[in-house]
């Protein structure tokens, strides 16, 4: 069984309707390195059904915590988890 390590990465993006109060939207992903974050990124930016901004990608190796909720830095994914 072959384990690989995933970093948790976030993805900060602009809707454009110009809400002050939530100018960022972040979303949660999972990648192996910043070369497929980066795919997956751009996968997730094109099928949106309304153009938005992308404002930033950082990596969280260490977690990100969501309000009363906690996002793991790594995850272990299996070759039977694809």
């Amino acid at each position: 069984m072959d384990d690989t390590c995933m970093t948790l990465w976030i993805l900060g993006y602009d809707d454009g309707s110009g809400d002050t109060r939530t100018p960022i939207y972040y979303v949660p992903f999972y990648a192996i390195s910043m070369e497929e974050m980066e795919q997956k990124a751009q996968k997730w930016l094109a099928q949106r059904l309304y153009p938005v901004r992308r404002i930033s990608l950082q990596e969280y190796p260490d977690g990100f915590q969501i309000w009363h909720s906690f996002l793991p830095g790594k995850m272990h994914k299996t070759k039977s988890d694809s």
